[in-house]
């Protein structure tokens, strides 16, 4: 069976991987001087039937892709780091280059690490001292050829843990949200709010059939900037594909979950959705985003 072909974060939305064809050895030492075999980290990890997904961002840029034939190499090398627990890791101890690996989970899920440092930090946000040349993988070209760029450290899956901290978003860790293009002729209120959901009303006032998904995004505002906010779960936001017409005079509710977005800091927020304009004969023209605004409080 031939690895299954992962597509790449922001791109969607998520990843972390590694080498380095020499002897590693552990770093630092906790306080109970614990010491955790890189296979007790990564024995979950599958790639039989799956790609290496790995990325980088050093502050400006950055770019996502796979590896393939050396897969294997990769994750053997880093099954020989010893770690060491980290309990003490908070996000101002980030540094850039920020690296993200993305094995594939035995239970069917992604297992999205980053480091940066010197620690890596898991899908569940546990943090190791873990020393690894990181750099010498970046050096290695990707087997495959649809690279995506990273625009930020909360472009990869798990990356919200280094974005948020306990004074709220950090927005030089954030995308810098683009510029909307609204849907004439239709209209996007926020009907009500609790801590679960957000119930909006979309109406049709004007001439043209639209069409719209279940999919939604979050903007937060820092500053008079709006910033794309990343999904606050490593797995990410999962959307039936489905698509819903909106026709002339016609006034739909949409319901958007904030469970993805639990623990949300205080601030502004917008929820957006994307419609695609549908002519008489049948073809669309996607790219408008209508959006509401909403507070967390």
């Amino acid at each position: 069976m031939k690895p299954r072909k992962r597509n790449a974060p922001g791109l969607i939305p998520a990843l972390l991987c590694i080498v380095l064809f020499a002897s590693l050895s552990a770093c630092g030492d906790s306080p109970s001087g614990e010491k955790i075999s890189g296979e007790v980290i990564f024995e979950k990890s599958d790639l039989e039937n799956s790609l290496l997904g790995f990325g980088w961002f050093d502050g400006k840029s950055g770019k996502y892709g796979f590896f393939n034939e050396d897969r294997f190499e990769i994750l053997d090398s880093l099954k020989k780091v010893n770690a060491v627990p980290a309990p003490d890791f908070t996000p101002d101890k980030m540094t850039y280059p920020v690296y993200a690996f993305d094995p594939h989970g035995s239970d069917g899920f992604d297992m999205p690490f980053l480091w940066t440092n010197g620690y890596l930090i898991a899908k569940d946000g546990t943090a190791y001292r873990f020393k690894y040349d990181f750099a010498a993988l970046r050096k290695k070209g990707f087997s495959t050829n649809d690279t995506g760029t990273i625009s930020s450290v909360s472009v990869f899956q798990n990356g919200f843990r280094l974005a948020l901290d306990e004074k709220g978003w950090n927005a030089s860790r954030l995308t810098k949200a683009a510029e909307l293009k609204p849907a004439e002729g239709v209209n996007l209120q926020l009907a009500s709010q609790d801590e679960k959901a957000l119930k909006l009303t979309l109406q049709n006032t004007g001439e043209q059939t639209w069409l719209y998904g279940e999919d939604y995004f979050l903007h937060v505002l820092l500053d008079g900037v709006w910033y794309a906010v990343p999904p606050m779960t490593p797995d990410g936001v999962v959307f039936t594909a489905i698509g819903y017409s909106l026709e002339p005079g016609q006034t739909s509710d949409v319901f958007c979950s904030l469970l993805p977005y639990e623990g949300l800091p205080k601030g502004q927020y917008r929820v957006c959705k994307s419609l695609s304009l549908e002519d008489k004969y049948g073809r669309y023209t996607h790219g408008y985003t209508m959006s509401a605004e909403f507070s967390i409080e």
